[in-house]
């Protein structure tokens, strides 16, 4: 760690026994982690709670921005690589990988991409800021209660209901992003509340030098990517309908839809086959259209003991993309013939996996049905429930050379499951919460967990989980046909990914308050790609890894205006089949925020926060850098306020992360 981020802990650890110093504690945070409502410090699991209020003080235009600091969550972007995806935003958890991490919005499985390297990379540029109530992250495995895709934990967007009055019109203007965008909820009109939102948002190209080899693929990079630039449109129609009876039985229909139409470029690239060099990569251009609509119905009501809850939902993304690659043809004279492959062969095999142009269709598609009753009796909250859930995936990716060039081949699966879980209050000090479901698709599995909160004193807890993660291979995983820089192909064999993970954690509220976490986490059967030869890969279950590390979260609020707050991470992330580094990690994370609000109707607010990553590898390097930020913001009254600042103050740059270019920001808002 380096020396200046010791300083921040050394000034929080005297205020922990410092009963004069004032205390400005928040009040408790209900969540929804436990699919029911629950204080956020009863429950057992780590979990970080970002507000409409946190979104609005960092200045965020996107989820992206407004998630970046959360503890043990990795939101890193690069280049396109072994194992990342051009200009997207992982969703790493604690270490693992970005398809391991649960996405949700008002708990509806958004439909997306479904490989390791596209999984949730770009879920977070297809959700309109200005909906958001909360963001809930849920770190550590959540099987039990969500199913697939949650080993590394869940991510959950929690939006606003319609029914509270409420006009917001707004622009943002950014080097990397310009927008407009407004919400308008007239009120409850009888038993009803409709609320419209939209944006239109412009991506700006922000270009990042990529030169020297690359010798994974035998390439050689020398030009500049270009990571989507081009413009994207969201439209959402939230309807709530209030039955108005003893049972507060209310309706809620939503639907989201987004469009985006973006460019990527890509940088040139050669090869060098002994002859002199041969372009593989020219001036190469994807154009992008992604059109995702979102459709859900919830049904919910209450008794004196119970909590009812039915949903229905279905989510469609449609991927239309067309890549121009402008090289020169390639010559036969200038490839060598090879032992094991003939000049003839290199040159076909070259002319197919970088073609002059290709075209690429993908309709992922989502339909879930949900249930679930919350029953409290004596000292005992229990939830019990049930899922549906079918994925479904057609795409040219998925045809085999047996079909002509262009077809497109589909494929379904379905998931149902049952889920228990209970909240046992033991004693005033003592919480139990056990859970367990049961899945069954292709495969049963079956998902324990059990957790428990101590309470040593009324400030001072202690907690301890165990859980069981589970992640079903993907469509994809399964029947891809991939034939671009490298043959990939699925295998329909594969089984589940599973892990078993321990937590544990001490934390505590006053003066200072803070939580000290230890998480282990073993997985098996994990999903990788396996070289068979050549340029040929396919998919198997040849990994096992081993994730543990520790938590650090400190705030103090050492005035009624200012808060300075604190966490690292450690992370230790390894392959243990082959003993190496999982990639696309950082060992260690950290990040000093210092806030400011003068609580005045015409006043201001602002935050200045820096983060720390040391040791991230990426690509088989490793980066150590830090980033500064601040974001400003004046109030007018309750209605009018401004807000500017800038990212990466110092202009720190890493191409191959797509780190770099000093970013500035700044908009108006309106709200009444």
């Amino acid at each position: 760690m380096k020396p200046y981020y010791i300083l921040p802990f050394l000034f929080f650890l005297p205020g922990i026994s410092e009963a004069a110093v004032p205390s400005y504690i928040l009040p408790g945070i209900v969540v929804t982690a436990q699919r029911v409502e629950t204080e956020k410090k009863e429950i057992p699991q780590s979990m970080t709670v970002i507000t409409n209020d946190d979104v609005s003080r960092k200045g965020a235009g996107n989820l992206s921005e407004a998630l970046n600091g959360t503890p043990g969550l990795d939101l890193s972007a690069g280049a396109q690589s072994s194992s990342s995806a051009m200009g997207g935003h992982q969703l790493m958890v604690r270490g693992m990988n970005t398809n391991e991490t649960l996405f949700l919005t008002d708990g509806v499985r958004l439909a997306d991409e479904d490989t390791s390297q596209t999984k949730n990379m770009y879920l977070l540029s297809r959700l309109n800021p200005t909906d958001i109530d909360r963001i809930e992250v849920l770190r550590g495995p959540a099987g039990a209660l969500y199913g697939s895709d949650a080993m590394g934990g869940v991510i959950q967007v929690i939006t606003k209901k319609p029914g509270k009055k409420e006009m917001i019109l707004g622009t943002r203007f950014s080097a990397s992003e310009n927008a407009a965008y407004f919400r308008t909820d007239p009120g409850k009109m009888g038993r009803f509340g409709l609320a419209i939102s939209g944006r239109i948002s412009k991506y700006r190209p922000l270009s990042y030098p990529r030169t020297g080899k690359d010798d994974r693929r035998s390439m050689i990079y020398d030009g500049y990517d270009r990571p989507l630039y081009g413009i994207a449109r969201y439209l959402t129609l939230d309807g709530l309908y209030d039955f108005g009876n003893t049972n507060h039985n209310t309706l809620r229909f939503r639907n989201d839809f987004f469009h985006e139409s973006v460019n990527t470029g890509f940088s040139d690239a050669f090869a060098n086959f002994g002859l002199g060099p041969i372009d593989l990569q020219k001036n190469e251009t994807s154009r992008i259209s992604r059109k995702e609509w979102t459709s859900s119905l919830t049904y919910e009501g209450q008794t004196v003991r119970s909590h009812y809850e039915g949903n229905m939902s279905y989510s469609r993304l449609k991927k239309r993309s067309t890549t121009i690659n402008s090289r020169e043809p390639i010559p036969l004279n200038r490839i060598r013939n090879f032992p094991r492959m003939p000049a003839t062969d290199m040159k076909e095999m070259l002319e197919t996996i970088f073609p002059y142009s290709e075209s690429d269709k993908g309709l992922y598609e989502t339909w879930s049905f949900s249930g679930k009753d919350t029953i409290t009796y004596k000292a005992h909250t229990m939830t019990f429930g049930g899922e549906y859930l079918k994925n479904t995936y057609t795409g040219t990716r998925l045809a085999d050379s047996s079909v002509p060039k262009g077809s497109e081949k589909g494929y379904s699966e379905e998931r149902h499951a049952i889920f228990l879980s209970d909240q046992w209050q033991v004693n005033d000090k003592l919480l139990l919460n056990p859970s367990l479901r049961l899945e069954n698709g292709e495969e049963s599995i079956t998902a324990p967990s059990l957790g428990m909160t101590y309470k040593l004193t009324d400030k001072f807890r202690f907690k301890a989980n165990y859980g069981r993660g589970y992640r079903s291979p993907s469509i994809s995983e399964k029947y891809l046909h991939f034939n671009h820089m490298a043959q990939v192909d699925g295998n329909p064999d594969l089984k589940a990914e599973k892990s078993d993970n321990y937590d544990l954690a001490f934390e505590w509220d006053g003066p200072v308050s803070g939580r000290i976490s230890w998480f282990h986490n073993k997985v098996k059967n994990l999903i990788d790609t396996y070289h068979v030869t050549g340029n040929r890969y396919t998919y198997t279950n040849r990994t096992r890894a081993a994730i543990q590390g520790m938590e650090i979260e400190l705030s103090r609020p050492f005035h009624e205006n200012f808060t300075l707050s604190t966490n690292y991470t450690y992370l230790d992330a390894r392959d243990t089949s082959e003993d190496t580094r999982l990639e696309n990690r950082s060992r260690h994370t950290a990040t000093l925020r210092l806030s400011y609000d003068d609580h005045r109707d015409y006043g201001y607010s602002a935050e200045l926060w820096d983060t720390w990553k040391g040791s991230y590898a990426f690509d088989g390097d490793t980066y150590t850098y830090h980033l500064l930020n601040l974001s400003l913001t004046k109030r007018w009254g309750k209605d009018f306020s401004l807000h500017l600042g800038m990212y990466n103050m110092l202009n720190k740059e890493i191409d191959e992360l797509y780190v770099g270019h000093r970013v500035w920001f700044g908009g108006v808002e309106y709200r009444m």
